[in-house]
C-alpha cells in the first residue's frame, strides 16, 4: 500500500510541476555559486554585506544579458547592420571579464565593465549604422537608460550620476556632429532643441526617480539591518541574564554545601557562561580545602595512634611499634628520635639497658622545619 501511494504521489500533476521548478531553481543556484561572491556571515559589516547583494544581483544581471546579446547577434547576423556583431563580441568578452571579477570579490569593477560596456556597445551601433542617424535610429538613444540602472544597482548610488553625465554628452555631441538621412535633417530643422531635449530629460528623470528611490530603501535597509542588531542584542542580554542566574544558583549550592562541611561539591559550569572563571577558582579553592581535611584527618589519626603506644610503653616498658606519618617531614625524625628513645629505655633480655641506636634519621627522611 506505502509503495502504491508513493508511487502515486510522484506521478501526481502537482509533482510534475515541481519537478521543472526545482530544475530551474537549482540551475540558478549552480550559475550564482559560480559567477557570484561568496555570502558573508551576518556579523560582518552593513557595507561589506550591501557590496556582496550588489555582487549577487550581477550575476543574475549577466546571465539575462548573455541571452539578450545572443539576440543581438543573431539581428547582427543576418540584419542589415552588421557591424552589430563586433560591438556584440566586445560585450561579450567585457561581460566574461566581469564574471571573473565579481566572482572574485571585485564587484564595482564588474559593474563597472557591465555598464561602460553597455554604453559602449549601444554606442557603436548608433555611430555605425547606415545612412547615418534617422528618426527611428534616435529611439536607441533612450536604451541608454539601462546602462544608469546597471549604474544605480550594481555600483555605489553616487556613481550613478556619472553615467548620466556620459550618456548626456554623448547625445548631445552625436547630434551635433553625426551626419543622417534627409528626415533626420527636417526633423532638425523643424524643432532643434526639442529633438535634442527629449532623450536628455528622459535621462535625468529616470536617474532622479532611480537616485532617490534606491537612496530610500538603502534607509530603510539600514534601519531593519540596526533593527535586527538590537534583537539580537537583546537576545544575548537575555541569555546572559540567564547564565548569570544559572551561574549564580549554582555558586550558590557549591557554597551552602561547602559551609555544611561537604567540600567535595562542584560547580558544574561551562566556559560559555560569563561566570566560568569565578566558577572554576571556586573549584580550585574547595579541592584544596578537601585535600587539606583529608590530610588533617590523617594526622589527627597519626597523633591518636602515637598517643597510644606511648602509654603502653609507659605502663609495660616494651618497645613500641610507632606508625610513621601519612607523609614525610619533620613529624618523621621525631617519630625516629622517640623510637630510639624509647628503645634506650626499655630493658633488655639480661636485665641491661639497650645501647642506644643513633638518632639520626637517613637522610631520605632529614627535612627541615
Amino acid at each position: 500500500m506505502k509503495r502504491s501511494q508513493s508511487s502515486s504521489q510522484s506521478h501526481s500533476p502537482l509533482a510534475k510541476m515541481r519537478k521543472p521548478e526545482e530544475g530551474i531553481q537549482n540551475f540558478f543556484s549552480r550559475w550564482t555559486s559560480m559567477t557570484a561572491p561568496t555570502e558573508l556571515p551576518r556579523s560582518a559589516p552593513f557595507k561589506q554585506r550591501e557590496a556582496v547583494r550588489r555582487g549577487r544581483l550581477a550575476s543574475a544581471i549577466m546571465f539575462f544579458l548573455i541571452l539578450i546579446l545572443l539576440g543581438a547577434l543573431t539581428i547582427g547576423i543576418f540584419g542589415a547592420n552588421h557591424l552589430i556583431v563586433p560591438a556584440v563580441t566586445v560585450m561579450f568578452v567585457l561581460v566574461l571579464a566581469a564574471i571573473y571579477l565579481n566572482r572574485s570579490g571585485h564587484m564595482n569593477v564588474a559593474g563597472l565593465f557591465l555598464s561602460l560596456g553597455y554604453d559602449v556597445s549601444v554606442s557603436s551601433v548608433i555611430l555605425t549604422y547606415p545612412g547615418g542617424l534617422t528618426p527611428s535610429i534616435l529611439g536607441l538613444y533612450d536604451m541608454l537608460v539601462i546602462s544608469e540602472i546597471f549604474f544605480v544597482t550594481l555600483l555605489p548610488l553616487n556613481w550613478v550620476l556619472l553615467s548620466l553625465v556620459l550618456n548626456i554628452a554623448f547625445i548631445i555631441t552625436d547630434l551635433s556632429l553625426q551626419g543622417g538621412s534627409a528626415s533626420f535633417y527636417a526633423m532638425m530643422a523643424g524643432d532643434r532643441m526639442a529633438v535634442i531635449s527629449r532623450p536628455i530629460m528622459l535621462h535625468v528623470i529616470v536617474t532622479a526617480v532611480l537616485y532617490f528611490w534606491i537612496r530610500n530603501n538603502q534607509r530603510e535597509m539600514i534601519r531593519a539591518d540596526q533593527a535586527e542588531d538590537l534583537a539580537a542584542l537583546r537576545q544575548e542580554r537575555v541569555r546572559e541574564k540567564e547564565q548569570l542566574q544559572t551561574g549564580i544558583e549554582s555558586i550558590q549550592q557549591a557554597l551552602v554545601r561547602a559551609a555544611n562541611g561537604d567540600f567535595s561539591a562542584h560547580i558544574p559550569l561551562s566556559q560559555e557562561n560569563v561566570l566560568w572563571k569565578i566558577a572554576s577558582s571556586i573549584n580550585t579553592l574547595l579541592a584544596r580545602i578537601q585535600s587539606a581535611r583529608k590530610n588533617e584527618e590523617q594526622v589527627n589519626h597519626f597523633i591518636e595512634h602515637l598517643t597510644h603506644e606511648l602509654q603502653n610503653f609507659l605502663v609495660t616498658r616494651r618497645p613500641p611499634i610507632l606508625p610513621f606519618p601519612p607523609q614525610p617531614g619533620p613529624t618523621t625524625k621525631l617519630v625516629r628520635t622517640l623510637q630510639a628513645l624509647m628503645m634506650s629505655r626499655s630493658p633488655s633480655p639480661s636485665g641491661s639497658h639497650r645501647s642506644v641506636p643513633p638518632l639520626n634519621p637517613p637522610a631520605s627522611d632529614r627535612q627541615s622545619f
